[in-house]
């Protein structure tokens, strides 16, 4: 169904009827766990579709704590050109936040999702084959938000789709978030990441 968008900076939403074309010209960011489905997602040179997360969302009943969930879209075309991106950086768990964030008397941590923070031993959590959740905060630093891209035709990435925790001192990134994709073609020399 329609889910709703956020324009950063902007109060309000932007309420998107599945089965359209998107072209994104400027910056739209997408402010929790959505789902979308469109016939066409084009982001154009200069400009940027943003996903977080939703930090209450994800519930593992096995280790009975949140993992997060981020953004769905179903596309049959998805472009993504030189300049241009899908990008989740720094919007998953916030700093200090999230089941592998950083743990007190531990300063200086990274946070901890699909691979170990720096100097922090707490356990790892989401999916290698299935990735949905969002990425831990470290000390201070935001995790990467979560984004399921699924394309019935053709996805071109000479762009960038990443999903990054937030950078910063030694050790201190957030982790990364989670970036899953299928498509009946995947195109383009573009980067796809989700690094911590």
């Amino acid at each position: 169904g329609a889910s709703n968008g956020q324009l950063r900076g902007y109060a309000g939403s932007v309420t998107f009827t599945d089965g359209l074309d998107l072209t994104v010209h400027g910056t739209i960011h997408y402010g929790g766990a959505a789902s979308n489905t469109f016939d066409e997602l084009r982001i154009l040179p200069g400009a940027a579709l943003e996903f977080g997360g939703h930090p209450r969302g994800g519930w593992n009943e096995a280790t009975s704590q949140y993992e997060g969930e981020g953004i769905v879209i179903y596309a049959r075309l998805v472009d993504v050109p030189v300049n241009a991106r899908i990008s989740g950086d720094a919007l998953g768990f916030n700093g200090n936040a999230g089941p592998g964030a950083w743990q007190s008397g531990l300063d200086y941590s990274g946070g901890a999702h699909g691979g170990v923070g720096g100097n922090n031993p707490r356990d790892l959590y989401g999916s290698a084959t299935a990735p949905t959740s969002i990425g831990s905060g470290g000390w201070a630093r935001n995790g990467g938000g979560a984004l399921r891209l699924e394309v019935t035709e053709t996805l071109s990435v000479n762009g960038q789709i990443t999903a990054d925790g937030e950078t910063g001192g030694t050790g201190t990134a957030g982790a990364g978030g989670s970036v899953w994709l299928s498509a009946d073609v995947i195109s383009g020399s573009g980067l796809i990441s989700a690094r911590g």
